[in-house]
């Protein structure tokens, strides 16, 4: 390129002086075509703009050494309360309080400067699936460690708020996935999931001396049932009663209200007089139940209350709303001057799917019922004759309020729907800009697209785009915007976090849903591998597909090595894959040199064992490159350079296997009893099974077809039986175990494993009808009469779809009746004959 020309192509450059004069010498120098050089200047540009940082943005050494701190500070406050299921009942702990009791209960293993204690016992937190439905998931582990002083604090528009340090980890939304996000890199308007339906046991009764200290003077019965009539109660006491020595005295009731709380105490036979508005209820027992559990200044609900029956739990809500709650601007709110009451009846309208705000008015907190949820609460809790008239007329009368209920982060799946029901585009391209849609709205759109794909005969519920909107609409959260995130200081020693299964998220008791990421920082055995469950699994089973969607094995090792972890972590890492991208520091294009530059990672080497020529031959067995090697650099270069050919090979060069076996992803170490066990991401028996240590008469995977290449068809009949049971009884479910024996045995029978389908065993019946009424009913019949098959009618569903008897026991045995048979002949003629 001429010299003139490519001084003014760079001038036009939207980039700082220095940088035109630096790329002008480099490459006036170089001996490069027309083409490459425009690529190069283009590069140049987009790197500039990439590296441009915002004023005061950290950078240099200093913020290098502050963010590399991840791995040990993503935790919680002491006293940040979490949501947890023990056994029955549902409880509100202190994270700290919970996580240093398992701590001195159990011991803990030093993990880097983290100490964690994994859990031998079954405790759940409540935790968010990708299906954004939350579920009760066991906490696999407990974790604590160092504070290092700072913690930031977020507020959420329905009042909601968390505290944890910058560096933990919450999830957000992103084009219909949850996905994971570090504190620090929230800003405000995001938006961060809250529980607005939580699931519950049903608790039924309790035990009353358990709940007081004294129960010699027991006046009511020590098994209490938790019915609707004594919730209502409980909410009656906690907006307006008071204890004093001799009597419990709620106030300010009225008649309708006044009824309800006597057919409790009629019922429990207690004493008590009505003085005006007031009711006075005499019995010692209530009295210690009340203040022990409940509270008198500052009230609160108790753990029991949380996991109660819906009824108990109904009519404690219609208590307190029916005496303490007020109508104002279309809304329903009640108050409290106890913050842990208020949270702990948000929790409890949360059992019926009731979503509220929270706010402080001077001295008291407030909890909103906003107009969106008022049907709900009306139809599933209800409020006195009064104020359900006046509810039900805001109902009926406001059309427009501003929703709080806003699904976030949908991509195109809505206009993509849209366009295959030929929806108004304009509309739907709204919403998709901002990428924010009320529910209910994108429920309305959803059951009008429905109408118009019947319409053009097209079933939209079949398609990937509705279920993805779907799953939204149907949600057990609230994706709750930030309004507020601010730094706050923290003096204690610890601080908190627990090791969840599955998508690791954890509830705090505001129910704002937050993250746990620390599995991915070491090989403790903190966590559990993500594998398929339930249904899904089982079809993969009976189906016998050739992968399942999460191939996993557990890997046992020989007496020498399962008592040791450094020889397990050193069987993990040579079970675990390396590729070239996991041990570099970053593999590029270098447009000057015109080749693709690898820059490794001394510390990585040295923990895997690799040395610079073990990277070196493992490439030139992949690739016909040139390798250009400058301390641990490594250049790559192709016979005919170019930005298209580099970026070709690029991928290729990322996924070179310099270690480990093909096919395992991660390699977690857990010790489980008095042995180290080994959890892979991913399956490879016949390889596994020639790593020194590796224990191959206990070793299995979940990959059946597997089984049956390296193992034999006796062993692959064996694993169906054992991960249909495993996959059963993870759900719940009792099924005797011959009934899986024998589709176990129906699927191998021919010495192969066979999928239950037309392409294996129900495709290869006899029967003619038996294959027709399982799938592709005109098919099968129209081949069996083109061939002039036959059917004998043999076996049980041939013969019910016909009406006959089925060829089982008497149906497949032919009597003959003697009509002249005579009881009394035959005895004469047994006589004679003597």
């Amino acid at each position: 390129m001429d010299m003139e020309v490519l001084k003014q192509k760079i001038e036009n450059l939207d980039l700082p002086k220095s940088v035109k004069d630096e790329l002008f010498e480099k490459l006036s120098k170089e001996d490069l075509d027309d083409q490459i050089i425009d690529e190069i200047i283009e590069e140049v540009v987009k790197a500039y703009k990439k590296a441009l940082i915002e004023p005061y943005e950290a950078v240099g050494i200093v913020a290098a050494q502050s963010i590399g701190e991840p791995g040990t500070q993503m935790s919680l406050p002491y006293e940040e309360k979490i949501i947890i299921k023990d056994g029955e009942f549902i409880k509100a702990v202190e994270i700290g309080k919970l996580v240093d009791k398992m701590i001195e209960k159990f011991g803990f293993e030093k993990v880097g400067n983290s100490e964690v204690c994994d859990l031998p016992i079954e405790i759940y937190a409540l935790s968010l699936d990708q299906d954004e439905k939350v579920h009760w998931k066991r906490i696999i582990s407990c974790i604590r460690h160092k504070n290092n002083g700072k913690l930031i604090k977020i507020k959420t528009r329905s009042g909601r708020e968390i505290t944890a340090t910058p560096y933990h980890s919450f999830v957000v939304r992103r084009d219909n996935k949850i996905v994971p996000i570090k504190g620090s890199d929230l800003k405000i308007g995001d938006r961060i999931p809250v529980v607005k339906y939580i699931p519950a046991n049903c608790i039924e009764t309790i035990c009353v001396s358990e709940y007081i200290l004294n129960n010699n003077s027991l006046d009511i019965p020590n098994e209490l049932s938790l019915t609707y009539d004594f919730g209502y109660f409980i909410g009656t006491y906690l907006a307006k009663g008071s204890v004093y020595d001799e009597f419990i005295k709620i106030s300010f009731i009225n008649e309708e209200i006044l009824k309800n709380i006597k057919l409790f105490l009629d019922n429990v036979d207690l004493k008590y007089e009505i003085n005006n508005k007031d009711i006075k209820i005499y019995s010692q027992a209530l009295i210690k139940l009340l203040l022990l559990n409940f509270g008198y200044n500052y009230k609160k609900i108790p753990d029991f209350v949380f996991g109660a029956n819906k009824d108990f739990v109904k009519g404690l809500l219609r208590g307190y709303f029916d005496v303490n709650s007020i109508i104002d601007n279309k809304e329903l709110k009640i108050f409290s001057n106890s913050k842990e009451l208020i949270d702990g009846l948000a929790i409890l309208l949360s059992r019926f799917g009731v979503f509220t705000i929270k706010n402080r008015i001077k001295e008291n907190y407030a909890l909103t019922v906003p107009c969106e949820y008022l049907k709900i609460f009306v139809d599933k809790i209800g409020t006195i004759n009064q104020k359900s008239a006046k509810l039900k007329d805001i109902i009926t009368k406001t059309k427009k309020y501003k929703s709080i209920d806003i699904i976030p982060s949908f991509g195109n799946a809505l206009s993509k729907l849209g366009e295959k029901v030929e929806f108004p585009k304009i509309i739907l391209k709204r919403y998709e800009k901002r990428q924010e849609i009320e529910r209910n709205t994108l429920q309305r759109y959803l059951n009008r697209m429905k109408e118009l794909g019947l319409k053009n005969g097209l079933d939209i519920s079949t398609l990937k785009e509705y279920w993805l909107l779907k799953k939204s609409v149907d949600s057990d959260v609230i994706w709750d915007e930030i309004v507020k995130i601010e730094e706050v200081n923290y003096d204690k020693e610890y601080v908190y976090d627990i090791s969840v299964e599955g998508l690791e998220t954890f509830t705090t008791f505001d129910c704002i849903i937050t993250h746990n990421t620390m599995r991915t920082f070491h090989y403790a055995g903190v966590a559990e591998l993500n594998v398929t469950l339930g249904l899904p699994r089982m079809i993969e089973i009976v189906d016998a597909r050739k992968e399942p969607s999460t191939p996993i094995m557990t890997i046992y090792l020989k007496e020498e090595y399962k008592n040791n972890r450094e020889k397990a972590e050193e069987i993990a890492k040579d079970i675990e894959s390396i590729t070239l991208e996991g041990i570099a520091d970053s593999i590029s294009i270098d447009l000057w040199t015109q080749s693709i530059k690898v820059e490794l990672d001394e510390n990585k080497l040295a923990e895997r064992n690799l040395t610079l020529d073990d990277v070196i031959e493992a490439i030139r067995k992949k690739l016909k490159v040139k390798i250009d090697v400058e301390g641990t650099t490594l250049y790559l270069k192709v016979k005919t350079p170019s930005i298209k050919a580099l970026r070709k090979r690029l991928p290729k060069v990322k996924n070179i296997q310099l270690k480990g076996i093909p096919g395992i992803e991660r390699v977690l170490v857990k010790k489980e009893g008095d042995e180290y066990v080994l959890y892979t991401q991913g399956s490879n028996l016949r390889e596994v099974f020639k790593i020194e240590g590796v224990d191959t008469s206990r070793t299995i995977t979940n990959n059946i077809i597997e089984i049956q290449e390296v193992l034999g068809i006796e062993a692959a009949r064996n694993a169906i039986i054992n991960e249909m049971k495993k996959t059963l009884e993870q759900q719940g479910l009792e099924v005797d175990i011959r009934h899986l024996m024998i589709v176990a045995d129906i699927m191998t029978a021919d010495g192969v494993v066979k999928p239950i389908g037309r392409h294996g065993v129900a495709g290869e019946k006899g029967s003619v009808l038996a294959r027709a009424a399982f799938e592709e009913t005109v098919k099968h019949l129209y081949s069996a009469a083109e061939k002039g098959e036959i059917d004998k009618l043999k076996g049980v569903i041939e013969n019910v779809i016909v009406g006959k008897p089925i060829y089982i026991g008497t149906g497949c045995v032919e009597l003959e009746i003697d009509r002249d048979y005579e009881e009394g002949k035959y005895k004469n003629n047994e006589s004679n004959e003597e």
